[in-house]
């Protein structure tokens, strides 16, 4: 199944498998990088003037670089974050090292849901800073800690940028490692709207460079689940939910379905199936629906 067929495609496949997947149940949306472009066409084509939102808990559409001024000009009643306990809100941030040059990253380009566009000049990306649920900055000590995912080929996964795109990545993923004295201080960028963080300890992969492309999930995965925990819990007191109630954010954060998305869409490579290429993940209490280009 092409790629650009599943682009193509998206917004019908989400009409098809939306009314399915939810069963009037609260949901979540999440993805990142391109999956994430993709995902504000979903926001806009089908959410955005849905009945749904009454449902909808937050989408999660990071590492996209989504210019914030085109997303308020296109989408009219899904806002963007701007408190930890917010629902029926978009979350999105990219996050950069201390010296990142704005002007080089994404080659001046950003996605328009269908194809990469000359960014504008005044094209500042939507900014959100996890580890304090707005777009305020945050201390080394506030920061929760991240989960670096393990693998059993690190040389594979240091060259997964280098592969062909009909190559397969073989490497098998081993689970999470959570270090407890890995923190570091964030802020947003004024001009820009970059998450920029101090250099963590560990050399990560940088894509481009200066900038932690790769792990705009695996640096803020506590501050994430405390994120996610409190918005579940504010859509369940507002009595938003049917039929089942909703649980704490562990079981979404732990479920294998979350981990398994965020393993593939971390940006460590790409499933040449083309099922794996997409997720529709059906999970108890309430439904999340991960969407994943790679």
């Amino acid at each position: 199944m092409p790629f650009v067929w599943l682009i193509k495609m998206l917004p019908r496949l989400f009409r098809i498998s939306f009314p399915i997947s939810i069963k009037k149940r609260p949901f979540i949306i999440a993805a990142h990088s391109q999956g994430a472009g993709h995902c504000t066409r979903l926001l806009k084509e089908n959410l955005d003037a849905s009945s749904a939102r009454d449902r909808f808990i937050a989408a999660y559409l990071i590492g996209a670089g989504i210019c914030e001024k085109r997303y308020n000009l296109e989408v009219k009643n899904i806002p963007i974050a701007n408190s930890a306990e917010q629902t029926g809100c978009l979350i999105a941030f990219d996050t950069v090292g201390p010296d990142f040059n704005a002007a080089s990253l994404r080659r001046g380009r950003e996605w328009d849901g269908e194809n990469f566009v000359p960014r504008e000049a005044d094209g500042k990306i939507i900014g959100f800073n996890p580890v304090t649920g707005d777009k305020t900055a945050s201390t080394m000590q506030a920061h929760m800690g991240p989960a670096y995912p393990r693998y059993d080929n690190e040389e594979a996964l240091a060259q997964a940028y280098n592969l062909r795109s009909d190559d397969a990545l073989e490497f098998e993923f081993l689970g999470f490692e959570m270090p407890t004295d890995e923190k570091i201080g964030a802020r947003l960028d004024a001009k820009s709207g970059y998450l920029v963080v101090d250099r963590p300890k560990r050399k990560l992969l940088e894509f481009p460079p200066d900038a932690y492309h790769l792990y705009d999930y695996t640096l803020f995965f506590r501050d994430l689940e405390k994120d996610v925990g409190a918005r579940i819990e504010e859509i369940s007191t507002q009595n938003l939910t049917v039929g089942r109630s909703v649980k704490s954010s562990q079981k979404f954060i732990s479920s294998p379905y979350f981990q398994l998305g965020l393993n593939r869409i971390w940006g460590v490579g790409w499933i040449d199936e083309p099922e794996n290429r997409m997720f529709f993940f059906e999970v108890s209490e309430p439904t999340y629906i991960f969407i994943s280009f790679l």
